[in-house]
This record gives structure tokens, sequence and C-alpha cells, in this order.
């Protein structure tokens, strides 16, 4: 479903966002909702706002590919930066990093099942799938 002004609230609640959610988006205005429908619908995001980057993030999760941007980013006042990438296609996040540097990819095969997964902390695990 995609997000929209007018389903926004809707969508929240088909996807069980919690009460705190529901209720800190019920009460924005329709400024601030028009704000955030125009942001989700950007090919890249940079924030520096913590809560609506990982409200964003969650939100990718959901949704996948009803939500266009591929690349979003945060920057905090104290230094920690993350970034997430996913494929237009399907929605799928393809890489993660952050100022830590800790760091995470992921390869998907042309029906959006996840193939491999690699991380910088050593960490990785191939999947096969039955046709």
């Amino acid at each position: 479903m995609k997000l929209t002004k007018d389903n926004y609230l809707e969508v929240l609640n088909k996807l069980d966002a919690c009460n705190y959610a529901i209720i800190r988006y019920s009460e924005k205005s329709n400024e601030e909702v028009n704000f955030l429908i125009n942001l989700i619908n950007q090919k890249e995001i940079s924030l520096v706002d913590k809560e609506l980057f990982n409200d964003l993030i969650w939100l990718k999760i959901e949704l996948k590919s009803e939500l266009q941007f591929i690349k979003i980013s945060y920057k905090g006042s104290n230094g920690l930066s993350i970034e997430h990438t996913y494929d237009g296609e399907h929605g799928n996040e393809l890489t993660y990093k952050n100022s830590n540097g800790f760091s995470y990819e992921h390869t998907y095969d042309e029906h959006g099942n996840e193939l491999t997964y690699k991380g910088s902390n050593g960490t990785s695990s191939e999947y096969t799938y039955d046709d």
C-alpha cells in the first residue's frame, strides 16, 4: 500500500505500529505530514533527527518497495553516522555502515530472495532456495 497523506494513519494501523507512533503521527499538522510524504518519495534522504530516521527505517522494512528512497543516512551531533542503501526493485536492504566501523551487505536474486550476508565483523551467511 502506497503511503500518502490521506492514508498514512491507516497504513500505520495495518502495520501494527506501536500506539506511541500512531499518536505521534496523528498529532502532526497537514504541513508536517506533507513534508513526511514528500521526504519518503525522494531517492536519497539525509537526516539529523534520529527518531525520524528510525521511523523511516521501520517503514522501509515494512513497506519495502512502496517507499521510493534507496539511500538514507543519519548524522548525529555526537558524531555517529549511519547509512542504509536499498535496491529499487524490491526495497531490500543492500548495505549498512556506521561511523564506528561496522558494516554489512546483502545480495539478492532476481525475485528478491536473500542470497548472501557479509558483515565487517567476519560473519557471513549464504542462502539457497528450491525452485
